[in-house]
């Protein structure tokens, strides 16, 4: 004896409902007005509660307003354009903010007409955390720590267009050790990274929360120095490093004894591009060196 048809919707009912609520994702079901029509078993468990206590609810009535809001542009997307999409959604769990990746769709009747709105969500916080780890590292200097070129020439621009719009001056200075090459002929290299490690340490130490230090190559770092009010207040600061600089620098059972050199250029009196500031530091710097090192030269 052949099944009715109504035993047969309920059998694939509930092999929905086995499959949906065994499955990692987030599964859900809205009507077109917002309200749930269906939600799966991990749904429930990330918000704690029942499945039930879902059913004719919004999204305004059970999460922050905000992300309430953002859930509803997105159902209304797949509403007017009657096709599936993509979207990175927010989501508060557990008292934290988590990542999703939601595809959701549009559910028709036999006859086509769109009833309600699907989503299938999957948490991507590690994932999107663990990208901006990757970012971040890719912008820093392995062995400080500190800029790395890269990061130092987006920061540089940043700061240029931003004095640009608020009439500022920027100080750029590139700093270096006197004689460093010496150090590591005598100690080793890895005496040399320690000295150097130390060296971004006291430079961030010694600088604004505001400013920029980036390492270059060798011993040589850049310094950017935004929201000054005046040439005469960042060579002061420079000159503040450059004394933290000359502090020995003890080294598992050395002590050794460095200076620092500096040059310093300013934006605009200097250039309005990033590549004619470092340059006109640097040749600050080399005059510095010509006359004795231990001092800052202004361009």
């Amino acid at each position: 004896m052949e099944k009715s048809e109504l035993e047969q919707l309920q059998q694939r009912l509930n092999l929905f409902e086995a499959i949906a609520d065994n499955a990692s994702a987030v599964i859900g079901a809205k009507d077109l007005d917002g309200r749930y029509l269906y939600v799966n078993q991990e749904y429930s468990r990330l918000f704690h509660q029942e499945k039930q206590s879902f059913c004719g609810k919004t999204d305004h009535e059970l999460f922050p307003q905000d992300i309430a809001t953002a859930f509803r542009q997105a159902d209304l997307e797949v509403i007017e354009k009657n096709k599936v999409i993509t979207v990175e959604e927010k989501a508060p769990v557990d008292g934290k903010i988590r990542d999703y990746l939601s595809i959701k769709f549009p559910i028709s009747d036999s006859e086509g007409n769109l009833f309600a709105t699907g989503l299938v969500a999957t948490d991507i916080t590690e994932r999107k955390e663990a990208e901006q780890e990757i970012l971040r590292l890719s912008r820093l200097d392995h062995l400080t720590q500190v800029a790395n070129r890269s990061r130092l020439e987006q920061r540089l621009e940043e700061a240029i267009e931003k004095a640009q719009a608020n009439k500022q001056l920027i100080g750029v200075a590139i700093i270096d050790l006197d004689e460093f090459k010496p150090v590591n002929d005598t100690y080793g290299h890895h005496i040399g990274d320690s000295v150097l490690r130390l060296m971004a340490e006291r430079l961030v130490n010694s600088c604004r929360s505001s400013d920029t230090v980036a390492r270059i190559g060798g011993d040589e770092f850049v310094v950017v120095l935004e929201d000054i009010k005046s040439m005469e207040e960042a060579i002061s600061s420079i000159q503040r490093s450059i004394e933290t600089l000359n502090n020995t620098y003890r080294i598992e059972s050395q002590a050794i004894n460095l200076s620092a050199s500096a040059g310093i250029a300013f934006y605009p009196q200097h250039g309005s591009e990033i590549i004619p500031l470092l340059k006109t530091a640097d040749t600050a710097l080399y005059r510095a060196k010509k006359l004795g090192r231990n001092q800052l030269q202004v361009a």
